[in-house]
């Protein structure tokens, strides 16, 4: 079973969300929409996201959809997917997924960076660029 939560660090200014279990297209796309809403309710373009806790049973065919069908999204939702700046964290053994994910993204240009340690991903995200 997966879940995850999806809260706002007011003192940082980002927003903070936590996956465990199994992660899927679907719970994806629930997770972006409601961090979406969180967005426009705290004005906030920077989102941390943990995946530490995480299971991931995607072919590289749907991880490379993912920040595409990302970016149809969060436009149908009214939100430019490259004007956020998201860095999420991983767990080490799954490093060569998180980084073909990174690559498409930024690809697409995309603001995306994975990490391994939660305070050098919070260190990039408030960093001015």
């Amino acid at each position: 079973m997966m879940s995850y939560s999806i809260s706002f660090d007011a003192e940082k200014h980002i927003i903070r969300g936590v996956f465990i279990g199994n992660v899927d297209i679907d719970s994806l796309r629930n997770y972006a929409i409601e961090c979406e809403s969180t967005i426009k309710s705290e004005d906030c373009r920077k989102i941390l996201t943990d995946y530490q806790q995480a299971q991931f049973s995607f072919s590289m065919v749907e991880l490379y959809r993912i920040p595409k069908n990302h970016s149809v999204l969060f436009d149908s939702l009214g939100t430019n997917l490259h004007e956020l700046k998201r860095a999420s964290i991983f767990e080490k053994k799954h490093t060569e997924l998180a980084n073909f994910f990174e690559d498409v993204a930024v690809n697409r240009g995309q603001q995306f960076k994975v990490f391994t340690e939660k305070p050098a991903a919070i260190e990039w995200l408030l960093s001015a660029k």
